[in-house]
């Protein structure tokens, strides 16, 4: 196999925006499964959202009250 720094640091983006994905793929299903196909009004925001910030969405999906709470939360 071939080391190359280049296509390190290349597997490395590829693997952090597939996690990315799965994580805004992982709040929304949750959105839907609590507060029905409305969540999906959320995607467009989601994908605006930064890295670091994703693991809080994901948990704040889980327990917050309403959608609306949600999208305070998105939005800064």
């Amino acid at each position: 196999m071939i080391e190359s720094p280049l296509l390190d640091e290349l597997k490395a983006e590829w693997t952090r925006e597939v996690t990315r994905e799965t994580t805004r793929k992982a709040i929304l299903k949750i959105l839907e499964a609590r507060f029905g196909i409305a969540a999906q009004a959320l995607q467009a925001e989601l994908k605006t959202v930064d890295a670091d910030r994703l693991d809080d969405l994901l948990s704040l999906a889980a327990t917050c009250r309403t959608l609306a709470s949600f999208r305070k939360k998105v939005s800064p």
